[in-house]
């Protein structure tokens, strides 16, 4: 009996050592995700299902002025409810003052989304692309964009709308309003006014001895009574003569008479050259000869070396 006991203890210990190993050489996987991405993320085509709400304006840059002085309303469009997407096809209704209107399109892959509303029968064309969480409406035949939009401007559609719409250029650089010369120097004015400055008004010169609007006061010298302070000579402004017009003559003054028409000059007969004159050919060189030189006398003949030194010579007498 004890050594059945043994025997069953060693095969249950021998049996758990290998279950531990077993254990430790499985992988365990994760758990599938307990909801599946829809048909149309995975066959890559952007969901655009939910409601799209104004955000903004993209103007081009050569229309910020026509904007600016209200020649282009900018109606923005209605809400966009998408309601229906299987998997290119959306279908919805558009949104505008209180009503209703049926819409359809499609959207593809490179987010090119394309509706069209149907209103009296009749049916009007959206088109633009979808980028991240913006709906941008680039070509519409809607009458209220047609009549206010200028050419080229797209408008943006969001699901969240945050703050007041905007009005930038295309691409999204601000647009910036130029300087009003007019209110500039209102501020001014006021500036002045509150600094206790008198400022006459609009058109007006200061009596002579005054100030101009906005100069500087004299600087008051510490210890000196305000009478013995130095005065500073008022600032003139340099008078430009006055510009001397021509005076032009009088309308009552006789008219000088016509001048009489000139006579026809008489042509001269022209006058006679005599016939040029070649001038004679020059004379060709002679050859020239050199003159015989004189032939100079033979040296006299040296003394002999054995001739006495002594001995004087003498010339002969002449016959």
């Amino acid at each position: 009996m004890r050594a059945r006991r043994g025997a069953m203890l060693v095969c249950c210990a021998a049996m758990a050592a290998g279950a531990c190993e077993e254990a430790q050489s499985v992988e365990v996987q994760p758990l599938p995700p307990l909801q599946r991405p829809s048909p149309e993320a995975r066959a890559g085509l952007p969901e655009v299902r939910g409601l799209w709400r104004f955000a903004g304006f993209e103007i081009p840059a050569s229309d910020t002025t026509l904007v600016r002085e209200k020649v282009y309303a900018l109606t923005p469009p209605g809400d966009f409810q998408i309601a229906t997407q299987r998997l290119d096809s959306i279908a919805g209704q558009y949104l505008r003052a209180g009503v209703a209107f049926p819409i359809v399109g499609e959207v593809r892959r490179d987010s090119a989304i394309s509706l069209v509303l149907f209103s009296g029968g009749t049916g009007q064309f959206v088109a633009g692309h979808v980028r991240r969480d913006t709906l941008w409406v680039e070509l519409t035949t809607f009458q209220s964009a047609v009549e206010s939009w200028p050419r080229g401007t797209r408008a943006a559609l969001v699901r969240r709308v945050s703050g007041p719409p905007f009005r930038r250029l295309l691409g999204g650089a601000p647009i910036y309003v130029p300087v009003d010369s007019t209110r500039v120097d209102s501020l001014r004015m006021d500036s002045l006014r509150r600094a206790g400055v008198v400022v006459p008004p609009a058109g007006t010169q200061p009596a002579p001895g005054q100030p101009m609007p906005g100069a500087v006061p004299p600087v008051m010298q510490p210890g000196v009574p305000p009478a013995a302070q130095p005065q500073r000579p008022p600032v003139t402004q340099p008078q430009r003569p006055p510009v001397a017009q021509p005076q032009r003559p009088a309308a009552t003054q006789p008219r000088p008479p016509a001048a009489q028409p000139r006579q026809p000059v008489q042509q001269r007969p022209p006058a006679q050259r005599p016939p040029a004159q070649r001038p004679p050919p020059a004379p060709t060189p002679r050859e020239t000869v050199p003159e015989p030189r004189p032939e100079t006398p033979p040296p006299a003949p040296l003394p002999r070396p054995n001739a006495p030194r002594d001995t004087i010579r003498f010339p002969a007498p002449p016959r």
